[in-house]
């Protein structure tokens, strides 16, 4: 009877284990921005609404008692960001999301009425990321379709980061382990 009972609690325990799940890293990225207004004063409870251009997707949140928003889980792509706030200009501009990235915009409301627009324009791929510090890249759509690449193996476009080092076991083996190191 000891046996059979210490074996069924194995057997729940061994069930039990195979049964959690490892949560797996979502193709995701996301957006962080503060809400400030003309006297760089943070401003709280500023409706910030991300909307997808592919999809028309939308997303929404609210500033935060620092003027900080966080809206994660965004699928990659361009984005249009919409902040409203009573008593300022209602605040529209562009970015870009990209995989595993935190995309940061600063939102510098202008005092006037809701219904008058300020549209920020202006080239999001070269955005300097001030609040994280890795080593990481992304290779989009357009430079994998303006790059003459050999054969189009993927390991060309690894190489293509700064640091990477590509190297194979066995040279011309089908089998060969590759190793991409940074």
């Amino acid at each position: 009877m000891q046996l059979s009972a210490s074996r069924s609690l194995l057997l729940f325990l061994l069930s039990l284990a195979l049964t959690v799940t490892v949560v797996a890293q979502v193709p995701t990225g996301a957006l962080r921005g503060m809400v400030t207004d003309p006297s760089k004063a943070v401003i709280t409870g500023a409706q910030v609404t991300v909307k997808q251009k592919e999809t028309g997707a939308e997303r929404r949140a609210t500033s935060k008692s620092d003027g900080v928003f966080l809206i994660s889980n965004l699928a990659p792509g361009e984005y249009e960001v919409k902040v409203v706030m009573q008593g300022f200009k209602t605040f529209v501009s562009s970015v870009t999301i990209q995989v595993g990235d935190t995309a940061n915009t600063e939102v510098a409301l202008e005092i006037g009425a809701q219904n008058e627009t300020v549209v920020v324009s202006g080239d999001s791929t070269s955005v300097v990321n001030t609040s994280d510090f890795k080593v990481d890249g992304v290779i989009n759509r357009q430079k994998i379709d303006n790059l003459p690449l050999n054969g189009r193996n993927y390991l060309s476009l690894a190489a293509l980061e700064p640091g990477v080092r590509i190297s194979t076991s066995n040279p011309g083996d089908a089998n060969s382990l590759v190793n991409v190191q940074t």
